[in-house]
C-alpha cells in the first residue's frame, strides 16, 4: 500500500528535492492519463450508439444488396457526415487503440507517399501527349481534305463516265442506222469507240488517285499509331494505383460497383460516390465490416484523400474496348481496315475495257446502259466514294478518341499541377 502510494504522493520527508521532483511527474500525469482513457472509452460508447442509430436493419440490407432507393441514398449521406465530422475524434483514438494506430496510419502513409509519386507519372503522360497530339491533328485535318479529293474525283470520273457512254450508245447506234449509206457511219463508230476509251482512262485516273491517296492515309495512321503506344502504355503501368488501393480494404472496391453508381449518381459530389463504392463493395461481401471502427475510418481516410478522386476518375473513364481501354484504341481496329483498302483500289477491268473487247455491238450497247444507270444514280445520290464513307468513319473515331483522351487526361489531373 504504502509502495503505491509512494507513486501518486511523493514522500518530502523522506526523499531528496530530486527524487521528489522525478515523482511529481506521475502524479500529475497518472490522472490525466487515466481521464484520457476514460474520455476514450465514453468516446468510444458514443460512437457506436450513433452508429448503431444510422445504421438501422433496412439501410444494412440495402448495402448488402445494392439497392440504393432514395431512403438507402440519405442514410449513406447522413454516415459520410457522420464520419467526416467524427475524423479526428477517430484520429485521435489512435494513440489508445494499436490496431487502429497501425492500420490507419499505414492507410495514411500510403496515401500520402502515393499522391507524388502519380503526379511525377502524370507528368511524363503529359510530355507523351504533347508528342502525339500534334500528328492526331495532323491526320484529322488530312483525311478531312483527303475525303474531299475522293468525292470530288470519283463525281468528276463519273460524270466522264456518264458523258462518254451517252456519245458511245449515240455513235454505235448512229453508225450502225447511217452505215450503209455514207462515210458518217464509220465516223459514228469510231467516235464511239475513242469516247469508250475515254471512260476507261477516267477509271483508271480514278483508281490510281485513289490508291495513292489512301497509301497516304496508311502512312499517317501508321504514324499516328507509333506516338500513341507511349500514352497506351503508360495507363498500362498505373495500373498500380487500382492495385494499390484495392489493397486498402479488406475486399477491395468492385469496379462495376464503381460504374453502376457513376451512372446513377453522376452529378453527385466524389467523396460519397467513392464513400458509397467502397461500403457496398466490402459489406456485400463480409456483413460485420459495417460496423467495424477500423474499416469505416480507413474508408473515411480514403473517401476524402486526393487519391481517391485520381482512382475514380481512372475507373470512370475506363469505358471500352474502341475508346479508351488503355491499349486497345479504335485505331487499332481501323488500321487494318485501311491497310485492306489500299489492296482493294485496283479493281477488276471497269466496264468500259470490256465493251473495247470482241463483244457484240448490242452487248456493247448494254453495258453502256447499265453504265448509265449506274453513273445516274451515283450523281443522284451525291456521288460519294465508298472509300470516302470508311474514311468518314475512321474520321469520327479519331476525334472521338482524341476528345476521350483529353477528357480522360483532364479528370486525371493531379490537384498539384
Amino acid at each position: 500500500m504504502n509502495s503505491d502510494r509512494m507513486n501518486i504522493i511523493p514522500d518530502t520527508k523522506n526523499s531528496d528535492e530530486g527524487a521528489s521532483e522525478k515523482n511529481s511527474t506521475p502524479s500529475l500525469s497518472s490522472p490525466r492519463q487515466s481521464l484520457m482513457v476514460d474520455g476514450y472509452h465514453d468516446s468510444q460508447i458514443n460512437f457506436g450508439k450513433r452508429l448503431k442509430e444510422i445504421l438501422d436493419e433496412d439501410f444494412v440490407q440495402s448495402v448488402r444488396t445494392l439497392n440504393n432507393n432514395p431512403r438507402t441514398e440519405k442514410k449513406f449521406q447522413e454516415l459520410s457526415l457522420f464520419l467526416r465530422r467524427t475524423s479526428d475524434e477517430l484520429e485521435s483514438r489512435r494513440s489508445f487503440s494499436t490496431q487502429i494506430s497501425t492500420r490507419s496510419g499505414n492507410t495514411k502513409a500510403t496515401l500520402e507517399n502515393l499522391y507524388p509519386k502519380y503526379n511525377n507519372k502524370y507528368k511524363i503522360l503529359m510530355r507523351h501527349i504533347a508528342e502525339w497530339k500534334p500528328q492526331r491533328d495532323e491526320v484529322i485535318e488530312k483525311l478531312s481534305s483527303y475525303i474531299h479529293k475522293l468525292d470530288r474525283n470519283f463525281k468528276y470520273c463519273t460524270i466522264a463516265r456518264l458523258l462518254a457512254s451517252t456519245i458511245e450508245v449515240s455513235g454505235t447506234v448512229g453508225g450502225l442506222v447511217f452505215r450503209s449509206d455514207n462515210g458518217w457511219g464509220n465516223y459514228a463508230l469510231k467516235v464511239a469507240s475513242v469516247c469508250g476509251l475515254c471512260g476507261l482512262v477516267s477509271t483508271v485516273a480514278e483508281v490510281d488517285q485513289t490508291k495513292k491517296i489512301l497509301d497516304e492515309v496508311s502512312t499517317s495512321i501508321e504514324n499516328d499509331h507509333k506516338l500513341l503506344q507511349p500514352v497506351v502504355k503508360w495507363f498500362e503501368k498505373t495500373e498500380e494505383l487500382n492495385s494499390i488501393v484495392q489493397e486498402l480494404f479488406p475486399h477491395g472496391i468492385d469496379t462495376d460497383i464503381v460504374q453502376q453508381i457513376q451512372a446513377a449518381s453522376e452529378e453527385q459530389e466524389d467523396y460519397l460516390k467513392i464513400f458509397k463504392a467502397a461500403l457496398m463493395s466490402n459489406v456485400r461481401k463480409e456483413n460485420g465490416l459495417i460496423e467495424n471502427e477500423d474499416f469505416l475510418h480507413n474508408l473515411q481516410l480514403f473517401a476524402s484523400s486526393k487519391v481517391a478522386c485520381l482512382w475514380w476518375n481512372r475507373i470512370v473513364n475506363r469505358k471500352h474496348p474502341i475508346c479508351l481501354d488503355l491499349g486497345r484504341m479504335a485505331l487499332q481496329i481501323e488500321f487494318g481496315q485501311m491497310q485492306s483498302i489500299v489492296f482493294q483500289c485496283i479493281p477488276a477491268l471497269p466496264l468500259e475495257q470490256q465493251k473495247l473487247t470482241s463483244l457484240p455491238v448490242a452487248g456493247r450497247i448494254m453495258l453502256n446502259l447499265l453504265t448509265l444507270y449506274d453513273s445516274f444514280n451515283d450523281l443522284k445520290k451525291g456521288a460519294k466514294c465508298s472509300h470516302s464513307k470508311k474514311l468518314r468513319k475512321q474520321l469520327n473515331n479519331m476525334r472521338e478518341e482524341l476528345q476521350n483522351i483529353e477528357d480522360t487526361v483532364r479528370m486525371m489531373k493531379p490537384h498539384m499541377l
